[in-house]
């Protein structure tokens, strides 16, 4: 894992909001949401269709949710599990 000098933290502090989605100097992907409940049903949507993709595919998922099953479900707009 690489350090990020002050100078170089400071310099993406400068950047406007509106503009890190489209850096390309960027090294992780970056997607700008309207607050922490739209992210967390983006991020459990997410979770819930890799969960889907691996199961059909046979293969296990390890990972770590910090979310009851049951907040992920409501997070993904869905309650039932199936889904």
């Amino acid at each position: 894992m690489s350090l990020i000098t002050k100078e170089a933290l400071y310099g993406w502090c400068k950047i406007a909001y509106d503009d890190l989605e489209s850096r390309p100097d960027r090294k992780a992907p970056f997607r700008l949401c309207r607050d922490s409940a739209e992210m967390g049903q983006i991020m459990a949507r997410e979770l819930v269709d890799e969960i889907r993709t691996r199961n059909e595919q046979g293969e296990p998922l390890k990972g770590l949710a910090r979310a009851p099953v049951t907040r992920l479900h409501a997070f993904a707009g869905s309650r039932n599990p199936a889904d």
